[in-house]
């Protein structure tokens, strides 16, 4: 069996959740993967305590990294043992994503870490041998700033310069990847391709 599976890619208030609310639930399984529940672990730390402790930074980085990786190893495993659900796979978030905060941080050597682990990861889920022998096509959806629309500050955020540190650490990390990297426009373009393939 073959599935699609979209990684949401993008710094703070770029339109991903936006663009999640507005997708079919008949033609796409959402996934929210949310850093709430590891950093709920942590204390809730403000990027305020992020910035200002290293060594907090460095904790929170991985912690919620490897939270990332299991729960999206988890649900590509039980995606793939489900033989009746044939629609793509969408998480509102990536790897990348927390890989780009972690450089905006200024974590090097953690950054590297976690981007030779991503690249690995990427590599399982297009090339592994997975349950069912279902195979996964792979996309990372990259969403960028738009500078034309304004940026709300709040403390649930990041400030604008760790949000935009993020955005070019994703621009320099994603060029090594531009097979798999596409915009929101070019998915949805595909979809309807799809769809419109499906009703013939």
């Amino acid at each position: 069996m073959q599935r699609r599976v979209y990684f949401f890619c993008g710094t703070s208030a770029v339109g991903k959740t936006t663009l999640l609310q507005s997708l079919d639930p008949k033609r796409f399984l959402i996934e929210s993967l949310s850093a709430r529940t590891p950093r709920a672990k942590l204390g809730n730390p403000s990027f305020s305590d992020l910035i200002a402790d290293h060594e907090l930074a460095f904790k929170h980085q991985q912690f919620v990294f490897d939270f990332f990786v299991d729960e999206i190893y988890n649900i590509l495993m039980r995606e793939s043992r489900s033989q009746t659900d044939d629609r793509a796979l969408v998480f509102e978030r990536s790897l990348w994503d927390v890989a780009g905060y972690t450089s905006a941080f200024k974590l090097g050597g953690l950054l590297q870490l976690q981007a030779d682990v991503v690249s690995g990861f990427d590599h399982q889920i297009q090339r592994g041998i997975w349950p069912q022998r279902t195979k996964w096509i792979q996309r990372i959806v990259r969403f960028e700033i738009d500078p034309k629309i304004p940026y709300a500050e709040d403390p649930a955020r990041p400030n604008a310069a760790i949000r935009d540190s993020c955005d070019v650490s994703l621009t320099n990390m994603l060029r090594w990847h531009n097979d798999t990297t596409i915009t929101p426009e070019q998915m949805l373009r595909l979809e309807e391709e799809l769809s419109h393939d499906d009703n013939e």
